[in-house]
């Protein structure tokens, strides 16, 4: 007995119900609409469809948690139905581009970032700030290691990730031509020559440009003694190799013991980066990143710094406990009361609209830090009495009132470093995201995908740039279908009533030619008995 609603394509058996095949897309019920142009529209986006999910979205299993697993696979359908239906972005129907022209919706790239969480479940912690606030410098002390440069020129124009590995490691990204192209039409709308042109120009860089830039990823295996020299090559400034590398990674196999290998530091671009291109890498990582730690001079809390903060707790609306402010540079500040009265000057202005919103919050997630001072610490044997360091050491051991001679300052190493409070900030992050971190990264995976489906939601109810809502498949031809559909059921149904009747009517006339047919023979018979009784007379 043949299947029912089998798919004479693909040979896919198919629910009753079904006009399209579930396995490809095609039609199954050619035989009831004679006009091939009703279905072949809406056949071929289907077909289209399933196709481009097939080929160009197939789905990554995440083996760590299932209920990740299921976000990661609805997020997937609908970047790929987003795709087919090719969103322009906002700019774009603004300025009125040409098709060919446009630009693609911010959406895509949030679907990417979220499933790229999903498929490697980083916990990352993001160190931001305005350039030259002490964010490298602070992420050293935490590594107990000088890998990130602190060079007097912003050194990190590319985003650089610090994480455990048993084998040492730098992973460069470099730009493609597409982001390459997108820093210099940055460029080209500020007026006169930028820090970054000049870098460019002075370093000869155009005669590398070729050679890196669309290179891809690019691994390279080191000894850990190796890696602070090779750091340097693609983030120094005095190095024209910097200039073409997005990202860094830096695989690392003696981090101290309670940082997991899930856990990973990231050194960003500053916010306020003359390249737009890289500040805007930051304010994405802000949005993604599982914690935020925004570097502020202590001395500094000026419009700038006051805007950063604002900026980044924005960035954070959904949940801004996890932006901590670090007042870095805390051994400028000449005394612990100064330092007193700036923190709750700080946090007077924090907790008020537009920052955390209450005091609590502004309070337990304000820290001070002295992170040169611990880093100058934990090298104290290789500093000389006369260095700059030592001075450097002197000065804070003079506004804590220590014996500050060369001498006393080696006997109180230890104190100073606990005054750097770089203690404290291992602390919180050990004891508030480390341990929590696999829940803390579930929530913040949850609480992306609240915020894709609404997005999505809010663009199919708008129906931005004139496209039919987001998941639609040609609606309109399938109500046709369906309209032909139904008419040709109902002359079916209306032909088997005819038939239906027809029978009955049948039946009855038949039924009336043989009740007629005895009438007759019985007259007939009558008349046949009358007519043999007259002859017999």
């Amino acid at each position: 007995m043949p299947e029912k609603n089998k798919c004479q394509k693909c040979g896919v058996s198919n629910a009753e119900s079904n006009y399209f095949c579930k396995e490809c897309g095609a039609f199954l019920r050619e035989d009831l609409i004679s006009e091939p142009e009703i279905y072949e529209s809406a056949q071929f986006k289907i077909m289209r469809l399933i196709e481009n999910l097939k080929n160009n979205y197939p789905h990554e299993k995440i083996i760590w948690d299932d209920t990740v697993d299921l976000y990661a696979r609805q997020i997937e359908r609908l970047e790929g139905l987003a795709s087919l239906l090719e969103i322009k972005s906002e700019k774009d129907l603004e300025s009125g581009q040409e098709e060919e022209q446009k630009s693609e919706h911010p959406l895509f790239g949030d679907m990417r970032r979220f499933l790229s969480r999903c498929r490697n479940p980083e916990f990352q912690i993001a160190f931001v700030g305005t350039i030259k606030t002490g964010k490298s410098t602070l992420i050293n002390a935490l590594l107990e290691e000088d890998f990130a440069s602190i060079a007097a020129t912003p050194e990190t124009a590319a985003l650089t990730k610090f994480r455990y590995s048993k084998q040492d490691y730098i992973k460069v990204t470099f730009y493609t031509q597409k982001e390459w192209a997108s820093i210099w039409k940055d460029l080209s709308k500020g007026n006169g020559n930028t820090k970054f042109e000049k870098e460019y120009e002075d370093l000869n860089a155009g005669a590398l440009e070729k050679q890196f830039i669309g290179r891809g990823i690019e691994t390279i295996p080191l000894k850990n003694e190796e890696i602070q020299q090779n750091l340097l090559k693609w983030t120094s400034s005095k190095c024209p190799e910097h200039l073409f590398v997005k990202e860094v990674e830096v695989g690392i196999s003696n981090l101290p013991e309670e940082i997991p290998p899930e856990v990973v530091f990231v050194d960003t671009p500053g916010l306020s980066d003359p390249v737009a291109y890289r500040s805007n890498i930051t304010k994405n990582y802000i949005k993604s990143a599982n914690a935020v730690f925004v570097c502020i001079d202590a001395q500094k809390m000026e419009s700038q710094e006051i805007g950063t903060i604002s900026s980044v707790l924005s960035f954070s609306a959904h949940n801004k406990k996890k932006v901590h402010i670090i007042a870095t540079r805390w051994d400028n500040v000449n005394t612990r009361k100064d330092w007193s009265d700036l923190r709750e000057y700080y946090i007077k202005l924090l907790k008020g609209p537009g920052f955390y919103g209450n005091e609590d919050d502004a309070r337990e997630n304000l820290v001070h830090s002295a992170a040169l001072i611990a880093n100058f610490c934990r090298v104290i044997d290789s500093i000389q009495d006369d260095d700059d360091r030592m001075i450097s050491l002197q000065k804070f051991a003079i506004s804590l009132r220590l014996d500050s001679s060369p001498a006393g300052v080696r006997k109180n190493c230890d104190l100073l470093i606990d005054n750097s409070n770089v203690k404290t900030i291992r602390e919180i992050i050990k004891d508030r995201l480390i341990k929590n971190y696999l829940r803390l990264l579930n929530e913040d995976i949850t609480q992306s995908f609240s915020r894709l489906i609404s997005s999505l939601n809010n663009l199919q109810k708008t129906k931005e740039n004139g496209s039919q809502e987001l998941i639609e498949l040609s609606g309109a031809n399938v109500e046709e279908i369906e309209k032909a559909l139904a008419e040709k059921n109902k002359e079916i149904e209306k032909s088997r009533s005819l038939q239906a009747e027809l029978g009955k009517l049948s039946e009855r006339l038949s039924q009336n030619a043989n009740d007629l047919l005895d009438k007759v023979f019985e007259v007939y018979g009558k008349k046949q008995k009358g007519s043999k009784a007259k002859t017999s007379k």
